[in-house]
């Protein structure tokens, strides 16, 4: 009785174990289904060079008997090798051990050095296959592929195979009709007979037409230990197997999106990784997404700095001002005017007019350059291999490539009043194409940012000068100092309040610089590939392991009384922190508080998105016969915009001579008084330059919704008129146009 008590009770705990234990699965492993075994490989970028395997060791080999020659030089290197070989090995082991029980996948790491990795040149698939074309050998085309690295090197090779497989598959079928008209039918010897006809497709002779089927398939397998518990046998790796990837750069992720060597991501996103949405910043999630699609997963770091503007405490204080009532640095006015009148040896304002415009304002600035074209949209280059007739009858074209300041700090009469910090809306991308002058927002910076030009505030400190008003970069330490002591203690020990001018903003670095996709040639595995990238995101186990290796082994941590601190034992395994998944998950770095990365999160909650990250003219008009509205349209030369009648009949050429002559009456101010009268001249009631009442200019750059071909039938085309607005694009149509097809248009 006694024993069968003691066996249902250990029944009931290994019941509760496994259901405890499928709850955590369940929490951790994003829903993955009980699910059979699969093989799966991961290429990462490490720090330091890695043999992956006993060949890529015997060519390291190779190298160092090259470089040392026999000798005891020789013998150290390789052994630091092996060692390397061997320290990098058990991570993977660990980081194996984990996905298998997560997930049945036995996860095979690849770790190249970033040359190794991209390699010393891009790739370029026009040159590639001209090669081809003109009887490259296969040595030379695999040498290309060497140069262009690992990754790139294994996309083609994947992406030839897919392609000779299907002219296999054609040609077989082909093969089988015509048998079948002869009378033969005996299919296993016809198959037999043609792959020794056409030894090209051999190595498809034994592969199932449907990949996907035969992963399956493979992951059906199992085997029996020696107690007959049925045990997972992991299928082995594919040639050419490549399935999670890294990814690092705006231009190589459109590379891989635009050569499909990658998979879409938003079903797992929206399914079963759906977790990646609390781990994630909704800034970077958002922001990788290309027409609308996520093809990877961004890492998780933080996101750019804060624009701090610093007013020293002690000087504020002395004129009695609360800095409750600074939001920006227009509402510095009064306390610059006593720090000029009263402080002789104090500069006011260590900044420029420059700088705190574009705190506050973004400049639309538009440029082009023109090349000659044919009728067929190509670029004409002169190609040897026209035919001289076939020259004459091509139609010359005008070409152009559109530039614009992404940046924003240069000026011009259309833009966007953004305001102090407090204004900035983070639901929002859209930039307005506003004719500013006719904006009463920005005629109070213009006039107020002047007026502190001609008051002398503006100037750059001199070493150890005391100043009233700063402007720094920071991280959120900063701000939570702000929040405790009301003050912000500089390293010098003078106390400053720090306003909050600009908010962090994803780049292009935060948002492409390192990303985790899935191969489009990762067989029937996208989930499975999901689940590990989601779990690396979401789980510090793996996430240290990675990142830092083994804890006792590759690094220790301690744990005083101000926090648990990460020390590197050796330098046998060493990985870049962003490179390998969320850095919030992982320990903060060699020497650093366990939680230095609270105010990062808090930073990454309050950052704002590049509204223009991933607009470009010409991506948004390629096909559109219209382009943008500019000069040449009209088949004005150069010679004649140097005329002094000259007058451009352009939207782009209007927008950028009129920006140039207002900018020059605006620098001829030499007060207050001539920049209202500047002002009122712009956009006088009846007759300002600038009204959109008498401007037709001005109308059609604020149209979001113009329509070119419409307008071209209402509008007049007389050579004549300077208004001929209607043969181009609006700058500001285009831009709404990209936002509402890629679905960033926002409501304001």
């Amino acid at each position: 009785m006694r024993n069968r008590f003691i066996c249902l009770t250990l029944s009931m705990l290994m019941l509760l174990t496994v259901l405890l234990t499928g709850c955590d699965q369940e929490k951790d492993t994003a829903d993955v289904e009980q699910i059979s075994g699969i093989t799966l490989t991961m290429w990462v970028i490490t720090d330091k060079e890695v043999a992956n395997t006993d060949a890529e060791m015997a060519e390291l080999k190779a190298e160092l008997l090259e470089k040392h020659g026999q000798g005891a030089a020789y013998d150290e290197a390789v052994a630091e090798a092996e060692a390397t070989r061997k320290a990098y090995e058990e991570v993977e082991a660990e980081i194996t051990k984990i996905t298998k029980s997560k997930f049945k996948v036995n996860l095979d790491l690849y770790f190249y050095t970033e040359e190794q990795y991209y390699g010393v040149q891009s790739f370029d698939r026009t040159e590639y296959d001209d090669m081809k074309t003109n009887g490259a050998s296969a040595e030379e085309l695999e040498e290309y592929l060497e140069k262009c690295g690992k990754l790139t090197q294994v996309m083609v090779n994947n992406e030839e195979y897919v392609l000779l497989k299907e002219k296999a598959q054609k040609a077989l079928k082909k093969y089988l009709k015509d048998a079948k008209a002869e009378g033969r039918v005996d299919t296993e010897n016809l198959k037999k007979e043609f792959y020794e006809k056409n030894p090209q497709y051999a190595e498809f002779a034994n592969v199932s037409d449907d990949d996907e089927e035969e992963t399956e398939a493979a992951e059906e397998l199992t085997s029996y230990n020696e107690y007959e518990i049925a045990e997972i046998v992991y299928p082995a790796l594919r040639k050419n197997q490549v399935d999670i990837i890294y990814l690092s750069g705006f231009d190589r992720y459109n590379e891989f999106i635009e050569n499909e060597w990658i998979q879409t991501l938003d079903e797992e996103i929206s399914g079963a990784s759906r977790k990646l949405t609390d781990y994630i910043s909704a800034t970077l999630l958002s922001g990788v997404q290309v027409d609308g699609s996520t093809y990877a997963i961004p890492n998780n770091v933080s996101i750019g700095e804060y624009t701090y503007m610093m007013i020293d405490k002690e000087l504020f204080d002395r004129y009695y001002y609360n800095v409750t009532d600074i939001e920006d640095i227009l509402d510095c006015k009064y306390f610059l005017a006593d720090i000029a009148k009263y402080e002789p040896d104090v500069l006011p304002l260590n900044a420029t007019y420059e700088e705190c415009m574009n705190m506050l304002v973004w400049y639309w600035s538009i440029t082009y350059e023109e090349q000659e074209g044919t009728d067929d949209g190509d670029v004409d280059i002169g190609d040897v291999g026209d035919s001289e007739e076939d020259k004459e009858d091509e139609e010359p074209l005008k070409l152009y490539d559109y530039y614009f300041d992404k940046e924003g700090d240069t000026f011009s009469i259309f833009g966007t009043v953004y305001g102090g910090a407090a204004n900035r809306n983070r639901g929002s991308i859209r930039l307005e194409f506003s004719n500013l002058f006719t904006k009463t927002a920005y005629q109070e910076i213009l006039r107020e940012l002047m007026n502190y030009k001609f008051e002398g505030y503006y100037g750059e400190a001199a070493e150890g000068q005391v100043v009233a008003v700063d402007f720094v970069k920071g991280d959120s330490e900063i701000k939570k100092a702000m929040e405790a002591d009301g003050y912000y203690t500089a390293e010098n020990g003078r106390k400053y309040y720090a306003v909050i001018a600009e908010y962090p903003e994803a780049t292009e670095n935060e948002l492409y610089g390192n990303m985790f996709a899935v191969s489009e040639y990762s067989h029937a595995a996208v989930g499975r590939s999901m689940a590990i990238i989601t779990y690396l995101n979401t789980n510090s186990t793996i996430r240290n392991l990675l990142q830092y290796g083994i804890e006792g082994k590759n690094y220790s941590i301690s744990e005083p009384s101000e926090g648990r601190i990460m020390t590197k034992l050796n330098d046998s395994y060493q990985m870049t922190l962003e490179r390998t998944g969320n850095v919030f998950m992982a320990h903060p770095g060699e020497g650093k508080r366990a939680d230095a990365w609270e105010g990062a999160r808090e930073q990454n909650n309050e950052s704002l998105i590049d509204p223009l990250l991933g607009f470009d003219f010409n991506t948004v008009l390629d096909g559109d016969e219209n382009g943008l509205d500019v000069d040449s349209h009209y088949g004005i030369t150069e010679e004649d915009k140097l005329k002094p009648d000259y007058k451009p009949k352009g939207l782009i050429d209007n927008m950028t001579v009129k920006s140039a002559e207002i900018l020059e009456r605006l620098n001829a101010c030499t007060n207050i008084n001539e920049v209202n009268d500047l002002i009122d001249a712009l956009t006088n009631t009846v007759n300002g330059e600038l009204k959109e009442s008498t401007n037709e200019w001005i109308k059609k750059a604020n149209n979001p919704a113009y329509d070119c071909d419409a307008a071209a039938e209402s509008l007049t085309d007389d050579d004549d008129s300077n208004n001929d607005y209607s043969k181009g694009n609006s700058p500001y149509t285009i831009y709404v146009t990209w936002l509402t097809e890629y679905g960033y248009d926002v409501a304001q």
